[in-house]
Order: structure tokens, then C-alpha cells, then sequence
């Protein structure tokens, strides 16, 4: 859960640049040696041209948007450490998944992050209804968080009786 919290806090919060559509090519049922089909071809071949100076911008964009989620799944990992290890002698279920989350954040998290940042719309019925996914992100993040905060709770609470009982 605490990875899962973390991917989508990134998802939610700081969404992946997106990039321009890519063209569609002609598919008409026209003669290939007509001049309506060469001129469909110009369109889709400008387009295409159009299409790869847009998205070079884009992807330097994307670039540094996957440097900052690594920095931030880095940040989130070691910190996970860090409170894993010092938790260790209070509370053992707690620590060892903190531990877990270190490096499973530091190994899967990024990828994660981007995989599902990538998508910030759906679409429903064809191509011309599509719905924003960012609150849906962001709902998905609140019980994601809730969720750790609840475990950790329970894992600290389990411990704690179990060091009772015995």
C-alpha cells in the first residue's frame, strides 16, 4: 500500500506531460495513382512532420518529468528506510514494512509512476466522449493513503498486543 500510495500520489498530483496524437493515415478506398490519394498522402506526410516537431518538445518535457519522479520515488524510498529503522525496536510488523516499501519504491516506483501517469483521460463510447482521470487519481491516492495509515496502525496494534499477551 505504501508504494501504491506513493505511485499515486505522482500519478494524481504531477501527471506525465502528454503527447500530441499521432496522425491517421488515409483510408479511403481511392486508386493509389490518383491526385486525390497524392493529396491525402501531402496532408498525412505534413502531418507526420508536424506530429514529430510538436512532440520533440514534448519529450524533453518527458525527460525531466522522469528524472523528478525518480528523485521523488528516491526521496520516498529513503524515507521509508529511515522510519522503517527506526521503528524497528517499537514496533517489528511495522518496520519490516516500511522496509519493503524502501525497496520496492526504489526498485518498481518509478516505473510504476510512469506507467500509471501516462493516461490522464479515457475514452468511453468511440473517440469523442472522453472523461479527465485526474480526480479519479486522486481519489484512488486518498484511499490509497488511508489504506497505509490503517495498516500500519493495525500492524503497530498487533505487535503491541501480542508483546502484552506474552
Amino acid at each position: 500500500l505504501l508504494v501504491m500510495t506513493v505511485t499515486l500520489a505522482i500519478a494524481a498530483f504531477y501527471p506525465a506531460p502528454k503527447r500530441y496524437d499521432y496522425p491517421k493515415f488515409p483510408t479511403s478506398t481511392i486508386d493509389y495513382n490518383s491526385p486525390e490519394y497524392q493529396e491525402q498522402q501531402k496532408k498525412y506526410q505534413e502531418d507526420l512532420r508536424n506530429y514529430e516537431e510538436k512532440n520533440k518538445d514534448v519529450e524533453n518535457q518527458r525527460k525531466i518529468w522522469r528524472q523528478n519522479t525518480f528523485i521523488i520515488c528516491m526521496i520516498a524510498g529513503v524515507s521509508f528506510l529511515i522510519v522503517g529503522v527506526l521503528l524497528f525496536s517499537l514496533s517489528y510488523f511495522l518496520a519490516v514494512s516500511l522496509l519493503f516499501a524502501c525497496f520496492a519504491t526504489l526498485v518498481f516506483g518509478p516505473g510504476l509512476a510512469s506507467y500509471y501517469a501516462e493516461n490522464t483521460t479515457i475514452p468511453f463510447i468511440g473517440d469523442s466522449s472522453v472523461t479527465d482521470l485526474r480526480s479519479y487519481k486522486q481519489i484512488q491516492f486518498l484511499i490509497a493513503a488511508v489504506g497505509s495509515v490503517i495498516g500500519g496502525a493495525l500492524s503497530f496494534l498487533i505487535q503491541k498486543q501480542g508483546q502484552s499477551n506474552s
